[in-house]
C-alpha cells in the first residue's frame, strides 16, 4: 500500500530528527568519553605520582590508617586491592565517575582501589600530598623538590604568600584556619579555571593550577556540532521535499497548458497520493469542460447553419409578397419576429464568441472623440431624448479593436435611450493608472442595488422592463461586460444623481508605442 504524500514527509521527517538525534548522542559520547579520559588519566597521575612518593613513608602498622585520612582528603573510600590485580583506570563521562586501581609502590600493599566521584576534592587531595611531600626534606632543599614534583606529576604549582593573592576574606580566612581553598574564575565564552589554595603557615601557601574542571562539551563545540547538524537537516528535508516541489511545477504547467489545448494535455495522476487524486479530479474536470465546450461549439453552429438559412428564405419570401391592406398587420408583425430572431442570433454568435477569445487584440488602438459621436449619430432616438457629451480634450485613444467598443457603447447608449425619460449624459475623462473614466448615465426609473449585478448574466430581464414592453433578449450587458473584460477594463452600474441609471466604466488608455504603431500602419495603408 502506497503511503499518502504527506504521511511521507511527516515520516521523513520524524525519521530525520531521529536519526540525528541518535547520531548527536553517538557523537557526544564518544566525545565526552574521549574527552573525560584524558582529564582523569591527567588527574590520576598527578595524583600516583605523589601517593607512591608519601606512601613509602608511612611505616607498615600505620597504613591502615594512613588510607582513612587518604580518604577524607580525596572524597573517595579508598582500600587495599587484592594482588591478582592490575593498576587501571575505568571512566565514566555521564556519572563524571571513575574506577582507580594505583601502585603505591610498597610491598605490603602494592595497590589501592576507589571510586572517585569527587575530582576537585581529590585535586585538593594531590595538592595536601604534594605539601606533605615537601615537608619530608629540608627548607633549603624544597624548592628543588617542588620543581621535580610539578616535573613529575604534570601539575603546575608554586608557592605564594596568601595576602598577595586576589582572594575574598572568607577564603583567607580559611587558609588562616589550615583549610583548602578552591578559587574559580570565570569569564564569558571561555571554560571556567579552578586555583586550589593548600595552606602551608605563616601566611603562606601552595597554589596549585590554573586547571580546568571537566565539562562535557564546551559551548564553541556545542556552536560548531549545532552548525553541523542543522545543514544536516536541512539538506535531508530539501532532497525530501525537491521531488515534490517539482511534481507541483509539472502540475501546474500541465493545468496552464489546458487552456490553449485541453484535448491534448493531461495533469500528471501518478504516484497515486494526494497530488496524484488531485490529477484526476483535474483531467476529469478539464474533460467535462471540452465536452461542455464542444457543446457550446456545436450550438453556435447549429444556430448558424439551422436557423440562418431558413430566417434568410424567410426574409427573401416576405420581400417577394405583395401584401394587400389585409395582410398588411400580418406581414409586419413577421418582418418584426424576423428581425428580432436575426437580432437573437447574431447576439449569441457575438456572445460565444467574445467568451471563446481570451482578450482583444491590444495592438488596436479606437480614438472614442470620434467613435463616440458616430455612435450616437447612428442610434434611434424614439422619444427625443437629450444627449450631453463631456469629452476630454485632445485624442481619447483606447487599446481595444472599433468594433467592439462600437457594439459597447451603442448598447450601454440604446439603453439610456430606451430607459431614459428626458436626457442622457455621457462623459469620458482620463483618470488615475493610464485609464479613460467613462459614465453613462439616465434619468430612468434606475436598476435596484439587489439587481445590479444579476442584470449581466445571460437573457436576465428586470420584471419593470418586462412590464413597460420594452423589447430585448437580456443579452446587451453580457455581451457589454464580456467586451470591456477583454479590453482589460471594468464595468458596474450605479445610481445616477436623478435616480436613474449611472454606468460606469473604465477602460485603459492606449500606449505611446501602440499609437504610434497604428499611426506606421495607416501610413503604409496610404502608400
Amino acid at each position: 500500500m502506497l503511503l499518502s504524500l504527506f504521511t511521507r514527509i511527516y515520516l521523513t521527517v520524524l525519521l530525520t530528527l531521529v536519526l540525528t538525534s541518535v547520531s548527536v548522542m553517538l557523537v557526544l559520547h564518544q566525545i565526552n568519553q574521549h574527552r573525560f579520559a584524558d582529564y582523569t588519566a591527567e588527574r590520576v597521575h598527578a595524583f600516583a605520582t605523589l601517593l607512591e612518593i608519601n606512601s613509602r613513608a608511612v611505616p607498615d602498622e600505620r597504613l591502615t590508617g594512613w588510607l582513612a585520612i587518604l580518604s577524607r582528603l580525596t572524597g573517595a573510600d579508598w582500600r587495599m586491592a587484592t594482588s591478582e590485580q592490575q593498576p587501571a583506570l575505568d571512566s565514566q563521562w555521564w556519572s563524571q565517575s571513575a574506577r582507580v586501581v594505583l601502585a603505591t609502590g610498597r610491598e605490603s600493599a602494592p595497590l589501592i582501589e576507589a571510586q572517585v566521584t569527587d575530582w576537585d576534592e581529590l585535586l585538593v587531595g594531590t595538592g595536601l600530598l604534594m605539601v606533605n611531600a615537601l615537608s619530608l626534606v629540608p627548607t633549603a632543599e624544597r624548592n628543588p623538590r617542588l620543581q621535580a614534583l610539578v616535573t613529575a606529576a604534570g601539575l603546575p604549582a608554586s608557592p605564594v604568600s596568601v595576602s598577595r593573592e586576589s582572594l575574598g576574606f572568607l577564603q583567607q580566612r580559611q587558609l588562616e584556619q589550615g583549610q583548602a581553598v578552591i578559587s574559580s574564575q570565570n569569564r564569558p565564552f571561555t571554560a571556567p579555571q579552578h586555583q586550589i589554595y593548600i595552606p602551608m603557615g605563616q601566611g603562606n601557601a601552595l597554589k596549585l593550577g590554573p586547571v580546568a574542571p571537566f565539562i562535557w562539551l564546551t559551548p564553541l563545540g556545542l556552536l560548531m556540532l549545532t552548525g553541523v547538524v542543522l545543514p544536516a537537516v536541512g539538506v535531508v528535508i530539501y532532497g525530501a521535499l525537491v521531488p515534490l516541489q517539482r511534481r507541483m511545477r509539472r502540475m501546474i504547467k500541465a493545468v496552464d497548458a489546458i487552456e490553449h489545448t485541453p484535448s491534448s494535455v493531461a495533469v500528471p495522476e501518478h504516484p497515486a497520493d494526494e497530488l496524484g487524486t488531485m490529477g484526476q479530479h483535474v483531467n476529469r474536470m478539464a474533460a467535462r469542460l471540452v465536452r461542455f465546450a464542444q457543446r457550446n461549439r456545436e450550438i453556435n453552429q447549429a444556430v448558424s447553419h439551422d436557423l440562418k438559412t431558413p430566417l434568410a428564405q424567410f426574409k427573401f419570401a416576405l420581400e417577394l409578397l405583395k401584401p394587400e391592406s389585409r395582410q398588411a398587420y400580418a406581414v409586419g408583425k413577421m418582418h418584426q419576429s424576423v428581425g428580432e430572431m436575426e437580432s437573437l442570433i447574431e447576439e449569441l454568435l457575438l456572445y460565444h464568441s467574445l467568451a471563446d477569445q481570451p482578450a482583444s487584440d491590444s495592438s488596436q488602438v479606437t480614438d472614442l472623440a470620434s467613435l463616440v459621436p458616430a455612435v450616437l449619430d447612428s442610434l434611434p432616438n424614439p422619444a427625443g431624448l437629450a444627449c450631453r457629451l463631456e469629452l476630454a480634450r485632445g485624442p481619447l485613444r483606447v487599446a481595444g479593436e472599433e468594433r467592439l467598443l462600437r457594439r459597447l457603447f451603442g448598447n450601454l447608449l440604446a439603453n439610456a435611450f430606451n430607459y431614459g425619460h428626458g436626457q442622457v449624459t455621457l462623459s469620458v475623462r482620463r483618470g488615475a493608472q493610464g485609464r479613460f473614466d467613462i459614465a453613462i448615465e439616465d434619468d430612468g426609473p434606475g436598476i435596484p442595488a439587489a439587481e445590479r449585478e444579476r442584470v449581466f448574466e445571460p437573457f436576465y430581464r428586470l420584471d419593470q422592463t418586462r412590464e413597460a414592453g420594452h423589447r430585448g433578449h437580456g443579452l446587451g450587458l453580457a455581451i457589454s461586460r464580456d467586451i470591456v473584460t477583454n479590453l482589460n477594463g471594468t464595468l458596474n452600474i450605479a445610481a445616477s444623481a436623478s435616480g436613474g441609471c449611472r454606468v460606469v466604466l473604465q477602460l485603459p488608455q492606449a500606449l505611446q508605442s501602440q499609437t504610434n504603431n497604428e499611426h506606421h500602419a495607416a501610413q503604409d495603408a496610404l502608400k
